[in-house]
């Protein structure tokens, strides 16, 4: 009876190193095919950080462009070369091979490609958030600015990668893409607009008022309920097909 025992547990376990190894093999892949376009947008975001101080009004505002731009960018690179590029590419019939659900395969997407986001965009956070600090021309009122903005481009990219993901579908993922980048502008000038925060964005120091947290809040609320309400629909797959 103990030799049954201990044979019992030691089967999950090894199938929980065999699951783990090969998660970690996929989440490699992804990081194999992008590493460079990457490590190219996140130069890219660095030089607009470095414009952000530059000390004059035409290169502050190039360098918030600068920044943006490689936010944008890295997140369409990887959902279009990770997630819908998948099938194109014929790798999903290598994913289809291998020991894992779909439930399992949709976890792994949505963990190792938001990590790399999430990996640049927090350098980037705070190189820009540095800058603003150190910097004596850049007002410290920008920061409750800054990061809401920022923070709305991580939403955006959440709400395309989850598209993608549920819809597996090229044209789909597009349109939406297309409205998050055209609603960014937008955004931008109505949080500008917003009592509490646009009246600040040139003081001296940042203001973190109901106006301010509340929005940063409902932004974090609204990613994590994407991710979740994703992982259901996901959950009620049962193929790749």
């Amino acid at each position: 009876m103990t030799t049954i025992a201990v044979t019992n547990a030691a089967a999950p376990a090894n199938e929980r190193v065999g699951l783990h190894t090969i998660l970690w093999e996929l989440a490699k892949k992804d990081v194999y095919f992008s590493a460079g376009p990457l490590l190219a947008y996140f130069a890219l975001g660095m030089i607009g950080v470095a414009l952000l101080a530059a000390g004059h009004e035409a290169t502050f505002y190039a360098g918030a462009l600068l920044l943006m731009s490689a936010v944008i960018v890295t997140g369409a690179h990887l959902v279009f070369v990770n997630v819908v590029g998948e099938r194109g590419q014929q790798n999903l019939a290598l994913v289809m091979s291998l020991p894992i659900t779909y439930m399992q395969y949709s976890v792994y997407k949505l963990g190792a490609n938001l990590g790399i986001f999430l990996l640049a965009w927090l350098i980037l956070v705070g190189a820009a958030v540095g800058t603003i600090l150190g910097k004596e021309g850049l007002p410290n009122g920008l920061i409750p600015f800054t990061l809401i903005m920022l923070l709305e481009l991580c939403l955006a990219y959440v709400l395309v990668l989850c598209v993608a993901l549920v819809m597996e579908s090229e044209a789909w993922t597009v349109v939406v893409m297309t409205i998050t980048n055209i609603l960014i502008s937008l955004v931008m000038y109505g949080v500008n607009r917003i009592e509490g925060i646009g009246q600040y964005v040139s003081g001296p120091v940042a203001v973190w008022n109901r106006s301010s947290l509340g929005l940063i809040a409902a932004e974090l609320i609204a990613i994590v309920l994407l991710i979740a309400v994703t992982l259901l629909i996901q959950s009620r797959k049962h193929d790749y097909l």
